[in-house]
């Protein structure tokens, strides 16, 4: 799944404001930081969920 388009709305509408910080959701790079933070946060939600449950993994 790409997570590049939702990294940018909360870069645009919530982090940038609330930091005071505009423009973030326009640099590549904080784009790309934020889809792999995501997508790291995911998957291990998945794994730890997994392995409570006892489901292979």
């Amino acid at each position: 799944m790409k997570y590049a388009p939702y990294v940018r709305v909360a870069l645009r509408y919530i982090i940038g404001p609330a930091l005071g910080l505009e423009g973030m959701a326009d640099d590549p790079d904080m784009v790309m930081v934020g889809a792999l933070l995501l997508a790291a946060a995911i998957n291990e939600g998945w794994f730890i969920l997994a392995k409570m449950r006892g489901w292979s993994t």
